[in-house]
C-alpha cells in the first residue's frame, strides 16, 4: 500500500494523533524522495520528532536565515525528511516531493491578515507543485465528507483512506438529500 502515495493525487487519512504518527513513520521508512511534513504548531512537530529515529531536518520560524539556508541546500542535494511548521510550504524544492499536512483544519493554516491565505483551499495548487500531498486529520471536515460522498472524487482526484468508518450511512443519506 505504500506505493499508493507515489501517484499525483491528494490523499486524506483519518485517525487519532498516534495513528497518524504511526502512518507517517511508515511513509518515512519507505522514503524514496524528499518528504516534508507540515505541523500547525511547534508542539506537534516536536512530539513527532521525538518519536522517530530517522535522521530529519527541522524547518521553523525559530531558525535564523543561515540555518534555513542550510536546510534548503540539504533538501535540494539529496532526499531528506523535513519536519516544518506552516512556513515549510514555501520551502523551495527542485524536484517534486511528498508533502504531508497534519491537521489541515487547524486555525494556524488560515491567515486573515495580509497576505491572506487558507491552506485547505490551496491543496490543488500544492499538489501541482509538490507532486503528492497527504492530508492527515482526526476527523474529516464536512466539505471532505460531502465531496467524497457526492461522487466528486474523480473530479478532484481525492482518495480517502480511513482507519474507522467516516459517518453512519443514515447521516450520509441525509447529507445527500440536500443540493449543493
Amino acid at each position: 500500500k505504500q506505493n499508493e502515495i507515489i501517484t499525483n493525487k491528494i490523499k486524506y487519512i483519518y485517525g487519532s494523533t498516534f495513528q497518524r504518527f504511526e502512518w507517517y513513520k511508515k511513509v518515512i521508512k519507505n522514503k524514496l524522495k524528499t518528504i516534508i511534513i507540515i505541523f500547525p504548531e511547534l508542539a506537534g512537530l516536536h512530539s513527532f520528532s521525538d518519536t522517530i529515529t530517522t535522521k530529519h531536518l527541522i524547518y521553523t520560524g525559530k531558525l535564523n536565515v543561515k540555518e534555513r539556508w542550510n536546510v534548503y541546500k540539504l533538501v535540494n542535494q539529496q532526499p531528506a525528511i523535513v519536519l516544518a511548521t506552516r512556513m515549510g510550504i514555501g520551502l523551495p524544492v527542485k524536484s517534486p516531493c511528498l508533502l504531508i499536512i497534519d491537521q489541515p483544519n487547524h486555525p494556524a493554516y488560515k491567515e486573515d491578515h495580509r497576505p491572506k491565505y487558507n491552506l485547505t483551499t490551496g491543496l490543488n495548487i500544492l499538489q501541482k507543485y509538490f507532486g503528492n500531498v497527504i492530508v492527515g486529520a482526526d476527523v474529516p471536515s464536512l466539505r471532505e465528507v460531502i465531496n467524497y460522498n457526492l461522487n466528486s472524487v474523480t473530479k478532484h482526484n481525492i482518495i480517502i483512506h480511513t482507519s474507522n468508518e467516516l459517518l453512519p450511512d443514515s447521516i450520509i443519506d441525509k447529507i445527500k438529500q440536500y443540493p449543493r
